[in-house]
């Protein structure tokens, strides 16, 4: 594969939407008559095409119009539809050629550098969910003999016959037996009554009253201490794990990797929300959702944080290990580096957010 050194800024948009800066490329001069159509394809940077890309042409080029193309001094930037983002939204290798065919039918490659995650369109996210829940072609059409087959007929099951009265039964004594003890139960309660009564009328009244409020001023302290308890509890469930509604929750949800990943960066999440979703993610060693953030937020301009925790997992002398992060000391070295290329790295976030991430 041929190097490329040409690199082209993706920044996201709105649902679907986002723009691509050919940095030091002259649209004019390649391009021609841009405004009519630019022809290009998105692919990773192994060459393989991204599994969502819906072309009609065999190479997979597609034409989009572009959408406030311009040059602006020596970077050329323009902005695609869901057509381009959708597919990037939905593919988790965060590595991206931008290919682009320019009047003479040359290729001309250049490197995506995301600045952020792209963000799919939210028609896009409701199909590829149905997709990915629908049946195999012909399942619903066996279930119903299936089903036939396995049920049993009612008018054929046997049914009980009915039991004949004993001549023997022991019932009449057992009723005498019980009504003898509750008779004695009767009397026995009586008795507690009338003395229970004649104890009343010697006890002090103050005592009575004092003995009552200790043990109500003893109540509202357990209560007082359950509600811390709960209160503390609650706490600490909510800084290991998102809220159950929450679009980057985990938990129970039945949708797949791809599918919350992209409805959490859809709903655009706080930097704590993809924090709590990563850690949930590593515990149930979710990788996909595992790897598109870390690889696509490593990227980012302001990505420090998770760049660092790739680089230290990612390292083969580190005691830091997970199932979704392979040991490999050249990606440990690409991503230190990544980590240098954040200009606003905190140290101390980073070191936090890697003492949060081993919690189990």
């Amino acid at each position: 594969m041929p190097a490329v050194d040409r690199v082209a800024r993706f920044t996201p948009g709105k649902q679907g939407e986002g723009k691509f800066s050919l940095i030091g490329f002259n649209g004019q001069q390649n391009l021609g008559e841009y405004t009519a159509g630019i022809e290009l394809i998105v692919v990773r940077r192994n060459e393989e095409h991204l599994g969502d890309w819906v072309s009609n042409s065999a190479d997979g080029f597609i034409l989009v119009t572009p959408r406030r193309a311009r040059q602006r001094a020596l970077d050329f930037e323009f902005e695609v539809g869901p057509e381009v983002v959708d597919p990037m939204a939905f593919d988790n290798s965060g590595d991206y050629l931008l290919k682009i065919r320019d009047v003479n039918g040359t290729v001309q490659s250049f490197v995506v550098s995301l600045q952020d995650t792209p963000r799919a369109s939210s028609s896009f996210s409701r199909q590829v969910a149905r997709d990915r829940a629908s049946p195999a072609p012909g399942a619903q059409a066996n279930e119903p003999q299936a089903n036939n087959q396995e049920a049993p007929v009612d008018h054929l099951k046997p049914h009980p016959e009915p039991v004949a009265p004993q001549p023997n039964s022991k019932m009449p004594l057992i009723l005498k037996i019980v009504g003898a003890i509750c008779a004695l139960a009767l009397i026995a309660g009586a008795v507690y009554f009338v003395l229970d009564m004649m104890n009343k009328g010697s006890k002090d009244p103050a005592a009575d009253s004092a003995a009552q409020e200790q043990t109500e001023q003893a109540k509202d302290s357990s209560e007082a201490t359950d509600a811390a308890d709960n209160a503390a509890n609650a706490a600490n469930a909510a800084a290991s794990s998102a809220a159950p509604g929450s679009p980057c929750a985990l938990t129970a949800n039945a949708a797949d990797d791809k599918t919350v990943i992209s409805n959490c960066l859809s709903s655009n999440p706080k930097r704590e929300d993809i924090y709590v979703l990563l850690h949930d993610a590593m515990k149930a060693e979710r990788c996909e959702i595992v790897q598109r953030i870390l690889r696509t937020k490593g990227r980012a301009s302001d990505g420090g944080p998770f760049a660092h925790v790739y680089a230290r997992y990612s390292d083969p002398g580190s005691q830091f290990t997970n199932k979704c992060i392979e040991k490999n000391a050249n990606d440990s070295q690409y991503w230190t580096q990544r980590t240098k290329a954040d200009k606003n790295f905190d140290q101390r976030e980073a070191e936090l957010l890697m003492e949060r991430l081993s919690q189990k």
